[in-house]
């Protein structure tokens, strides 16, 4: 009997719980904030309960709108000024986020900025307001590193700027629970500009590696898509994208105290695009001009690229290009260089090695390497030539490294077929015969990797084209 008592007070609790969230998040849904404030004005108590499955309450809600106005107005409903810090602070979602990761996750500032101005109020003393700007979600993630997660390099400069005005210390927001760092992950997100923002900031975060020994220069070297020379474009992709004005070198060199605010280089920029999108617009137009005689269908079937995104593509390379200059200087990893030993040529699909003191010849794996390749081999791997450029110019030397496979860039190179880390080999290394005279642990001269097709992709379309590409490639010559 008592037992079903127990359970009838459950089911009821659990009927009003769900009560006082439907009706508030059914107006939320309709974006009807009038009808949202107005009922938390009647029932203020509703205000620290969760009103969505993921835990969260009236405050995340507002906060993920980005709402300074809704925010203001439901903090003035609290009666208690006392428990201002513990909303901001203390109330979490399902994964531990606090109403500030909500608004740094959104990137307003204004909003952020009204809500450590509400913090300030209520805490006594910076210590204080310098450990609720630290608060952690459930992966150990403050407002500062959930920020620059997602991109959001704005609202990463002005809480890093509070931070600092309170005495903290921004490499306590660095690391999460998982010794990921706040650099890794915003490159692994693709926000190359607030990591090139984040690495001036502390250049330790170069060398820093997760958990499977890989750099921020290791994650790089896996992203063609991110740089020019290895992202696929048609024609008129890349003439738009040609058209587009390059990013100014001092452009990040803003003052992060005064967000919001741009300089003169800015208005100009602004100024150049619109000039510069309005050309390839009309281009871009008249292209499409010369489907219509095919019919509205085949206007349909191009796919145009998006003025926007090709705008956003380049800003990314060229941020991705400057987060690589900063990063080279910091990777010595090359210097850590296999010693080859003497080979003998293979006569046969990857045997070569000669057993000491006899010339039986033992075979090998194709790969043996357990520990990550250099930055290095991964782009010359993926042929990206901007970080095998910038390594090699800030380190020409690095030209002879070795992969424990004892494959040199050239190798690498030739083998996966990309062209452009082969003709920047050719115009930079001097002693060209040595790289090539050298064999890999199978017993590959370069030119097994050239008749070797297992990392074929072809380029061109038709068997005709790519037998010709690969003949091409058959006429390898370094002598």
């Amino acid at each position: 009997m008592g037992k079903s008592l127990h359970v009838k007070e459950e089911e009821e609790s659990l009927e009003n719980s769900i009560e006082k969230r439907t009706e508030p998040y059914k107006a939320a849904s309709k974006r009807n904030w009038q009808i949202f404030k107005a009922y938390y004005e009647s029932h203020p108590e509703a205000l620290f309960y969760p009103m969505t499955i993921e835990k969260d309450t009236a405050f995340h809600i507002a906060a993920s709108q980005g709402d300074t106005n809704l925010i203001r107005e439901l903090l003035g409903i609290i009666s208690e000024p006392s428990k201002i810090r513990e909303v901001l602070t203390q109330l979490t979602d399902e994964h531990g986020n606090t109403v500030l990761h909500e608004v740094a996750a959104i990137g307003n500032v204004r909003a952020a900025a009204f809500m450590v101005s509400k913090l300030r109020e209520s805490c006594e003393g910076n210590r204080e307001l310098e450990q609720s700007l630290k608060v952690k979600n459930k992966l150990g993630e403050t407002p500062l590193y959930r920020a620059a997660a997602l991109g959001k390099t704005r609202m990463a400069q002005y809480l890093a700027s509070e931070i600092k005005k309170v005495g903290g210390n921004i490499r306590g927001h660095f690391y999460r629970y998982d010794q990921i760092t706040i650099l890794h992950v915003a490159v692994l997100g693709r926000h190359f500009e607030t990591a090139f923002w984040l690495l001036k900031k502390a250049r330790e975060l170069g060398q820093a590696k997760e958990m499977n020994g890989l750099t921020c220069l290791h994650l790089l070297a896996l992203m063609p898509s991110a740089f020019p020379s290895t992202s696929r474009m048609g024609r008129l992709k890349k003439f738009i994208y040609s058209c587009l004005p390059r990013i100014p070198e001092d452009e990040d060199d803003e003052d992060e105290d005064e967000l919001g605010s741009k300089n003169q280089t800015g208005n100009v920029l602004r100024l150049d695009v619109a000039m510069n999108f309005s050309a390839c617009y009309r281009y871009k137009q008249q292209f499409q001009g010369c489907l219509l005689p095919f019919g509205k269908e085949s206007l349909k079937a191009w796919n145009g690229p998006k003025m926007e995104e090709i705008s956003k593509e380049k800003r990314n390379h060229a941020f991705s290009k400057r987060l690589v200059k900063l990063l080279v200087t910091q990777d010595v990893s090359w210097n850590a260089s296999f010693l080859a030993q003497d080979i003998t040529i293979s006569i046969g699909l990857g045997q070569g090695r000669k057993a000491e003191g006899t010339s039986e010849v033992i075979p090998l794996d194709k790969t043996r390497s357990s520990s990550p390749e250099t930055p290095l081999i991964m782009a010359a791997r993926t042929g990206i030539k901007e970080i095998v450029y910038e390594i090699l110019k800030e380190y020409p030397e690095a030209v002879d490294h070795v992969s424990e496979n004892e494959q040199n860039i050239l190798h690498v190179a030739i083998m996966h077929r990309n062209e452009k880390i082969f003709n920047l080999i050719q115009k930079k290394v001097i002693n060209l015969h040595r790289l090539a005279s050298k064999i890999d642990h199978n017993g590959y001269t370069i030119l097994h990797h050239v008749a070797d097709m297992t990392y074929y992709h072809a380029t061109r379309p038709g068997p005709a084209f790519q037998l010709q590409e690969e003949l091409e490639w058959s006429k390898v010559s370094l002598y």
